[in-house]
């Protein structure tokens, strides 16, 4: 489950064995957690945590989103290095091209069925990253 403060996006899951929801803020430059036994529980503990956490940076003048330079550094399988690489010259486009390509189409497929199920929309979550 996603939930969204002020344009914040947490990812909640459930812990059958404590019978309580968490979750953790993404985007952020710092890890930031929250809990609860109910809805109403889990909203407003979403809200203080970012609400603290909002008031913890700017008492120390730091900017609570985490930036993205665009470069990635993957490890893989060389195996699946090889078949990249092969699918990228039958492709007859770079490496780094038919990488962007098949992860931009994941990604929209994930937002696809997220937005399909009632969940948050790609322009939320991107919004949310660029607070």
């Amino acid at each position: 489950m996603i939930m969204n403060y002020k344009g914040y996006i947490g990812y909640v899951n459930y812990d059958s064995t404590g019978k309580y929801f968490f979750g953790e803020v993404i985007g952020l430059n710092d890890g930031i957690t929250f809990q609860g036994t109910t809805g109403k529980e889990l909203e407003t503990a979403l809200r203080d945590s970012v609400e603290v956490y909002l008031a913890w940076c700017a008492e120390r003048g730091v900017d609570p989103e985490k930036t993205y330079s665009g470069k990635l550094r993957l490890r893989m399988k060389p195996s699946l290095h090889k078949e990249l690489s092969l699918c990228a010259a039958k492709k007859e486009i770079s490496l780094n091209r038919y990488i962007n390509e098949a992860l931009s189409q994941a990604v929209n497929s994930t937002f696809k069925e997220e937005e399909e199920r009632g969940g948050i929309t790609r322009e939320s979550a991107l919004l949310a990253l660029s607070v």
